[in-house]
């Protein structure tokens, strides 16, 4: 027997639980931890990026070789931004 309205009943039934799933998908991809594959992180501390990719925190230094140019530093006007 077909009742008058149903079938918007189910189309609506559907369309939420498309949302849901849409939703889940993408806060579970979204809290994911990302893959490190920068080059640069071959210098760093395999303890430190277990820790990150994890989800964890870690502490370390980072030694910098170059020095910053602060040759301009001198004329800044406004030191908050």
């Amino acid at each position: 027997m077909h009742r008058p309205g149903s079938g918007s009943g189910r189309h609506r039934q559907v369309l939420v639980a498309f949302l849901a799933l849409a939703l889940t998908t993408t806060l579970v991809v979204a809290a994911a931890p990302a893959a490190v594959s920068a080059p640069g992180l071959r210098k760093a501390d395999r303890r430190v990026l277990r820790a990150v990719e994890s989800g964890g925190t870690a502490s370390y230094w980072a030694i910098l070789r170059q020095k910053a140019d602060l040759s301009g530093a001198g004329s800044i006007q406004g030191w908050t931004a």
